[in-house]
């Protein structure tokens, strides 16, 4: 998915004045946000597999290597963003996905208020 395409189609979106696009558009965000949401959930739970299993791999051999708990901790983590490296960025545009859906939801609702003032002053 192309979440760079939908942040900027977001930010287009907070200016517009048409509630048609806002609301044409916000199912896809929402469906966007949630399936980012569900992936990332499960990059984190590898990424803690991970590092789990090679915590314990390495503290098995650490009366071998010398190595502190300290350093096995630090290494586990190294090893486990290398093989998840995109998951710290996947959790900032899934921040920011349900920034915009609350947004766009407060924008479509401020332009129906001042639709419906904009009526009631012509009647």
């Amino acid at each position: 998915m192309d979440y760079e395409k939908i942040l900027r189609r977001c930010n287009e979106l907070m200016w517009s004045t048409s509630l048609d696009e806002i609301d044409n558009f916000l199912p896809e965000l929402m469906w966007a946000y949630d399936m980012l949401d569900l992936d990332n959930t499960r990059e984190i739970d590898w990424y803690e597999l991970c590092r789990d299993n090679e915590y314990i791999r390495m503290s098995n051999e650490k009366a071998d290597t010398k190595k502190t708990d300290k350093l096995i901790d630090a290494e586990t983590r190294k090893i486990a963003k290398e093989k998840y490296p995109l998951m710290n960025e996947h959790k900032c545009i899934a921040r920011h996905l349900n920034m915009y859906i609350n947004q766009l939801e407060s924008r479509k609702i401020k332009l129906m208020s001042d639709r419906k003032q904009w009526d009631l002053s012509f009647n």
